[in-house]
């Protein structure tokens, strides 16, 4: 794989006729990256990609007035694996696993993305999809707006020196570089055998704000779920030159208010608060709290950009030593099942580090089999600590311990 994400990949298009071209990509900023540059008499086509949110496939166009020259088609590979087959493996089996545990959250989250697609679906299937979905969608964003994700942001405002309080870091920096703020009063503060106060100054305000990353990330999503649908109506409205096909109005129609729809939601007086999206992102509230979990998982059930070849919870890269840790665990667990009894288990529980489902990182996990004839047990456990040893305490990744009868020791 030569592609990456995070990476930047300069592309230029040199015309080989004195022909006027385009490049045409769905997503609006990679196709603004792509600019119309002079060379004397002649142009090129060039700019540079960067793949900041998205692994997986990607198209962009060549054109030539609406006449589509070359259709290039790339796939963004994660940045913590060389090999796309073992990413690819590991997560296979990893994820059939997990499917087959019986707890709450990921039975819900399996049920939500039970109708899987491979690769990246076709517009025809993303309409199919955003139809089924986009009444749930909208309702997630009205649980958003009911009960929004909210932090104290502190702001610093111009006061006269009267006004000023207990001063902060920056206010106080702030009068350290001005000294000709101060001036000489009879009740002031003593500096060099002066009695001084400063005539003004910055004074710290908390103000309760819902410009935070969750919700800048919702309003991300609902920004790109526009411009697929944009994409998409303007593929139904174009004449299909080779059968003359008519679009049909009727879903010409549909596309349009699912359009217009998400646009008044991005323009009412909410989300124009809202910021615009800098950075990625992976927080429990998106993954958690009413409204965004459900806004997010139709997103990437919809999309898919972010996720690896249509599972759910594959929509984060995540760190090979930990995957394998965690594959290891699993596979082991697996392969004990299928000659011995389940007993019990411990919860798999959701992790900051970006997935939906991890085993929780500085605690250990157990699964309990028991023999089926015996009755004797085989406990495997993650993560497990041993204290209390001439050396120093160890957390071996997987421990397996075996029962015997008769015995007090395993």
């Amino acid at each position: 794989p030569i592609f990456f994400e995070n990476g930047i990949y300069q592309i230029i298009v040199f015309p080989k006729n004195d022909v006027e071209l385009t490049f045409y990509h769905e997503h609006p900023s990679l196709r603004r990256a792509v600019d119309r540059i002079s060379i004397g008499n002649q142009y090129v086509l060039m700019g540079n990609l960067q793949f900041q949110n998205e692994v997986g496939l990607s198209t962009f166009e060549i054109r030539m007035g609406d006449k589509v020259l070359l259709e290039v088609t790339i796939e963004i590979f994660p940045t913590k694996l060389n090999y796309k087959e073992d990413y690819q493996k590991l997560l296979q089996e990893v994820s059939e696993e997990i499917y087959n545990l019986a707890f709450h959250f990921i039975k819900k989250t399996y049920q939500r993305a039970k109708a899987k697609l491979d690769g990246t679906p076709s517009r025809s299937e993303f309409f199919r999809l955003m139809e089924a979905h986009f009444h749930d969608f909208l309702q997630a964003i009205r649980q958003i707006e009911r009960q929004p994700h909210h932090q104290l942001a502190t702001t610093h405002v111009k006061a006269r020196g009267d006004q000023l309080g207990r001063l902060d870091a920056k206010g106080r920096n702030y009068l350290r570089k001005r000294p000709q703020l101060f001036c000489e009063v009879h009740n002031g503060i003593r500096i060099q055998h002066r009695s001084l106060m400063p005539v003004s100054g910055l004074k710290a305000k908390k103000e309760l704000t819902y410009d935070t990353l969750e919700n800048r990330f919702v309003k991300w999503m609902m920004v790109r779920l526009i411009d697929k649908l944009r994409d998409l109506f303007e593929k139904v409205q174009s004449k299909n030159k080779r059968y003359e096909v008519e679009a049909d109005p009727d879903l010409l129609a549909k596309i349009m208010n699912m359009i217009r729809a998400l646009e008044a939601k991005t323009n009412n007086a909410f989300w124009r608060t809202i910021g615009k999206l800098d950075r990625s992102i992976m927080s429990l509230v998106l993954q958690m709290a009413p409204g965004y979990r459900d806004a997010y998982q139709i997103f990437l059930i919809v999309t898919r950009g972010l996720a690896l070849q249509g599972k759910l919870y594959q929509m984060s890269v995540k760190d090979v030593a930990t995957l394998y840790e965690y594959w290891t665990f699993l596979k082991l667990g697996q392969l004990l099942g299928k000659k011995y009894k389940l007993v019990s288990q411990d919860i798999i529980q959701v992790n900051r580090s970006g997935l939906f489902v991890n085993l929780e990182k500085n605690r250990s996990a157990k699964r309990v089999y028991e023999h089926p004839h015996t009755g004797e047990k085989i406990i495997l456990t993650y993560q497990k600590y041993e204290g209390r040893l001439p050396t120093i305490p160890q957390i071996r990744d997987t421990m397996l311990s075996i029962e015997k009868k008769g015995k007090d020791y395993t």
